[in-house]
């Protein structure tokens, strides 16, 4: 029998930033958008892999 051990999270990276647009804000009559959110994240397993997430949003 295999008694292989299923990696576990040991810790969790978050950043965040902000970022105004180059050109200005922009939007129409219900939306107003001066800037895009950032995220990233790390997140790292006991067994040494390191795995990395991305998204954004216009805010």
């Amino acid at each position: 029998m295999n008694s292989t051990k299923m990696p576990v999270i040991e810790n969790i990276e978050l950043m965040t930033a902000r970022v105004p647009l180059p050109e200005g804000p922009w939007g129409d009559q219900i939306h107003h958008v001066t800037d895009i959110e950032v995220a990233i994240v790390d997140v790292y397993g006991s067994n040494g892999h390191v795995g990395t997430g991305f998204s954004h949003t216009s805010g």
